[in-house]
């Protein structure tokens, strides 16, 4: 009864002590309201033969296939680190959650390390995600808008700029630019039931993006995260909220 009701979240560096006691802990979690694990399909299939009647989500990691050659994967997939100045894209390797009472894909991460620019000043850090399933891309741009059925948000020195495949679609305000970048920063990101696109910093609403009807972000397909560490990114890691918290 201890579970009954909660959340179990299994994180990615207990996963391989974990699976030779899944027998043990399955019953235990009967009664919790559902079971987040990394991305495993051994473990996935072992957990439906299991325990069919437990909901089970995948919490997305850093994609170690889909990234580019200067993105190292680590902490167990939660983080990347920049290791050199091109090829900086890199795919999440499960669908993005989405929150129990909106029903709207979110994304955010966190600015762990900043360094000096090695952009031309334009353009610092994309983030954004793609509605194409990860394991149908054969190869990466050099660019997250290079990322096919993509919609990604770019920052500069003077406001955001919604790209889908490489084309702008919507413009921000002005009033959040790449300033708000700053070391130890959450930015998160949340298509909306309409397809639109909402930017946060620190679970706070700065940006309402809308792109014409036709451009608009799919609704009730999978999205994956895509992010480019462009800029002054050294380091950034995912976090575990599935809606903005400030």
């Amino acid at each position: 009864e201890v579970w009954r009701g909660r959340e179990v979240n299994l994180h990615p560096a207990s996963l391989e002590s974990f699976a030779p006691h899944l027998g043990t802990w399955l019953p235990a979690w009967y009664s919790a309201s559902r079971l987040v694990v990394p991305k495993s399909q051994q473990l996935l299939s072992a957990i439906a033969l299991a325990a069919p009647h437990l909901k089970v989500d995948t919490a997305w990691r850093f994609n170690a296939e889909l990234r580019g050659a200067s993105v190292d994967v680590v902490d167990y997939g939660l983080a990347v680190r920049r290791s050199g100045n091109t090829e900086l894209v890199v795919l999440g390797d499960a669908p993005l959650p989405t929150s129990s009472s909106g029903g709207e894909p979110y994304l955010e991460v966190c600015l762990d390390e900043r360094g000096l620019d090695i952009s031309d000043g334009a353009n610092d850090f994309g983030i954004g995600v793609t509605a194409c399933d990860p394991t149908d891309i054969d190869k990466l741009g050099t660019v997250a808008v290079e990322v096919p059925q993509s919609w990604v948000i770019d920052f500069s020195r003077t406001r955001v700029t919604l790209s889908h495949n490489d084309t702008d679609v919507a413009r921000g305000s002005g009033d959040l630019c790449s300033g708000a970048l700053q070391e130890g920063a959450r930015i998160g990101l949340r298509v909306t039931s309409k397809g639109a696109v909402e930017v946060f910093v620190d679970g706070i609403l700065r940006e309402h993006l809308v792109p014409p009807d036709h451009l608009r972000v799919p609704t009730g397909t999978p999205l994956f995260a895509v992010l480019d560490l462009w800029g002054r990114s050294l380091k950034i890691s995912r976090t575990l909220n599935e809606y903005p918290r400030p």
